[in-house]
């Protein structure tokens, strides 16, 4: 089964009817990401590169929903699990332009960012080496 293959089946498990996939390649080195249309709206559908790397999703959406949970500002996870041997995850879409009330929108966190209010109080946030 190819990656498009894939992301069509963990939308069948997840009971949605896909319009369009589209991969975001430069998102990471350790996932393949894909950009899913659905009925709703979007979300985002994350499996490893690497089919024996093991399972982390249902770890990281245990951190993303304890995140959540004491307020911050996180995707939200929608599902995870394993299909046909492959781990993933799939979580909403948030995008640049995206207000959802009681959050920040992703272009006012980056301004808020580069303000310098970010972790530390410094410019990008970067942590002291």
């Amino acid at each position: 089964m190819d990656d498009t293959e894939f992301v069509h089946s963990v939308a069948d498990v997840c009971g949605w009817s896909v319009r369009g996939v589209r991969f975001i390649d430069s998102a990471g080195s350790v996932n393949q990401v894909a950009r899913v249309s659905i009925a709703g709206g979007e979300v985002i559908v994350r499996f490893h590169r690497d089919p024996l790397r093991a399972n982390e999703f249902a770890v990281e959406s245990w951190c993303s929903r304890a995140a959540a949970g004491v307020g911050v500002p996180t995707p939200a996870v929608l599902a995870d699990g394993v299909l046909d041997g492959k781990p993933y995850g799939v979580e909403e879409f948030v995008g640049w332009s995206s207000h959802v009330p009681g959050r920040l929108s992703g272009d006012r966190c980056a301004r808020r960012w580069l303000r310098g209010s970010g972790p530390h109080g410094r410019r990008g946030g970067r942590s002291p080496r």
